[in-house]
């Protein structure tokens, strides 16, 4: 019975995709030939591993509380799930995890790596589904045992550098439709050039009332 092993091998920003994506590099080991494997990957960030600053305590207060509180929750994030259909293969393949980076708020993994500092996140991927391989008896399937994970010291930067390699520099934040006709109207009787323009008046407002 084949018994895939998996490892995770680097990650990197997915180039000319559509939407941001990071590419993590799994290595799949078999010790015998292998005809496809039908595979999910879920894939979670170990918050819970990972010393803060008191700077990132404050940006991280609105997923987790207060600090104190911290220890009572796993802080284990789901990042994503992933299916993926791996071809025929003997002894290694190489296979690409494609995970989703976004400036969405209601993103909780996108929330918690933009407010870290910098340093690495570890991540912990899971992987079950289905190995179809050849025996005696032809074509058979068999589980991948669930013990299979494999982690990974992710750079906050490589991150970044996905967001970067999209929006350079930018965000982007989403507003219900009514709201942002009101703000689109505001910028245009300024005569804003820019969003930019219109927010900094905004927040300057703002800090002249406080």
């Amino acid at each position: 019975m084949p018994k895939p092993r998996f490892a995770i091998t680097g990650a990197a920003p997915v180039p000319f995709a559509a939407s941001p994506l990071l590419g993590l590099e799994v290595r799949i080991d078999a010790a015998a030939p292998i005809e496809s494997i039908l595979l999910r990957t879920s894939v979670r960030i170990e918050a819970g591993a990972r010393a803060t600053s008191p700077t990132e305590d404050a940006q991280l207060k609105e997923l987790f509380g207060d600090k104190a509180s911290w220890s009572r929750g796993s802080r284990s994030l789901l990042w994503a799930q992933v299916a993926s259909v791996v071809s025929a293969f003997e002894a290694n393949t190489n296979l690409c995890v494609q995970l989703p980076c976004s400036y969405d708020l209601a993103a909780i993994a996108s929330k918690y790596l933009r407010a870290l500092a910098g340093g690495s996140v570890l991540l912990r991927a899971q992987f079950a589904g289905t190995v179809f391989t050849r025996g005696e008896q032809g074509l058979c399937a068999l589980p991948i045992p669930l013990d299979r994970e494999a982690e990974h010291a992710l750079p906050v930067q490589t991150f970044r550098d996905v967001l970067d390699q999209h929006f350079q520099g930018s965000a982007v934040i989403s507003l219900r439709s009514e709201l942002f006709d009101q703000l689109d109207a505001l910028r245009i009787a300024r005569g804003d050039a820019s969003w930019d323009h219109t927010v900094e008046a905004l927040l300057a407002g703002k800090r002249g009332v406080a």
